[in-house]
């Protein structure tokens, strides 16, 4: 075999090499961008051009273009040159919730928008490739891959909510049914009928307290129908279900979000009866709207012991006979959307309950403008 056999034997085995891992990347179904050392854009598959282009010509864009906010991940990942440059811009934002993996690899989980407005949530994983010795000492970047985890998020959230409920049947539930025992030893002996009484009020508090945690386990929030939604017509229907005597609710004109229609009932409904159940009288409630994108429900009542706000949003905390659900039941509904709640005690006292509806990471592929 000559030496030219030899030299076109390996050319054409690089060239099949080269082939197969074009067609690997293309037909995986992770988004795959490759970007130079200066951050362009040099090569993306088919499923990085739905998901962050929506069909656009990406090559040559800078790939933190891509994305609003910049991932964590792939700012950790960035040149010392383009950090120094960020930070003349207004300095890095924090670096939350990003792992480190071998191999230089940075990792963190992201939700994107897709483009019929559906929150999906992603592991992004970016790697530093090349700069190695000889040939390819030159040729670094950045190959940034984005796999769907969307399905094993709602598991993980499917099995906290079990998780939740069981701890609260250990003992919520267990607690009034062992009352209720010793009040029907009471009343064997006594045949009083306050004892009776008793019994029955300790049954109903479990029986209620079963009810509440099988709707918490059952919550569906999967196949959400998202379409835009009137938060101020919502938050007003919601509110003639309830018994509102001592109690006033005004409600900022033109609140609109992309949401599941029964489940935005179902999460202004639990805000407004939380308010209601819990905030003494008289009462005033505002919905309104907040200064990024998202609205938030006030009230002026009693309010969360100071302190206590983070604890608030934990399933069992209650302050009275409920299982303590309301809250992370809003906030179980604002997670399938890709929102987020936060509890906080205003100045001037009560209770302030936002609703983030900005807590995506906004792509070409997704909805502009709006995550």
């Amino acid at each position: 075999m000559t030496e030219e056999t030899d030299h076109h034997s390996e050319a054409a085995s690089e060239a099949l090499r080269a082939a197969a891992r074009a067609a690997l990347v293309e037909t995986t179904s992770d988004a795959v961008v490759v970007a130079d050392a200066s951050g362009r854009i040099r090569a993306v598959n088919g499923r990085a051009r739905a998901l962050l282009g929506a069909g656009e010509s990406l090559e040559g864009e800078h790939i933190e273009a891509l994305f609003d906010p910049v991932p964590s991940a792939l700012e950790a990942a960035s040149g010392a040159g383009e950090r120094a440059d960020r930070t003349e811009r207004g300095g890095e934002r924090e670096q939350a919730d990003v792992r480190e993996r071998g191999g230089g690899n940075t990792r963190e989980r992201v939700c994107v928008r897709a483009a019929d407005g559906t929150p999906t949530y992603h592991e992004l994983t970016v790697t530093r490739v090349g700069g190695g010795e000889g040939p390819e000492r030159d040729a670094s970047g950045l190959l940034v891959v984005l796999r769907d985890v969307s399905d094993a998020v709602a598991r993980e959230r499917a099995g906290e909510r079990l998780e939740a409920v069981a701890k609260l049947l250990s003992h919520d539930v267990k607690s009034p049914l062992g009352i209720a025992e010793t009040y029907l030893e009471f009343a064997a002996e006594t045949g009083a009928d306050e004892d009776f009484d008793a019994v029955s009020d300790r049954l109903e508090r479990a029986s209620d307290l079963v009810g509440d945690l099988l709707a918490f386990a059952r919550l569906s929030l999967e196949d959400l129908e998202l379409e835009s939604r009137s938060v101020s017509e919502t938050a007003r229907a919601v509110w003639e279900r309830f018994e509102t005597e001592g109690a006033s609710l005004a409600v900022a004109d033109g609140l609109e979000v992309d949401a599941d229609d029964d489940l935005l009932h179902h999460l202004l409904a639990d805000l407004l009866r939380n308010a209601l159940e819990h905030g003494g009288r008289p009462l005033d409630i505002e919905v309104c709207a907040l200064e990024g994108d998202g609205f938030a429900v006030v009230d002026d009542g009693v309010g969360v012991v100071e302190g206590m706000e983070a604890t608030a949003m934990e399933p069992g905390y209650a302050t009275g006979d409920g299982a303590g659900l309301g809250l992370p039941t809003v906030a179980a509904i604002a997670a399938a959307h890709g929102w987020r709640v936060s509890l906080e005690t205003p100045d001037g006292g009560g209770t302030r309950v936002e609703v983030h509806t900005d807590d995506t990471v906004n792509t070409r592929g997704g909805k502009p403008g709006h995550p």
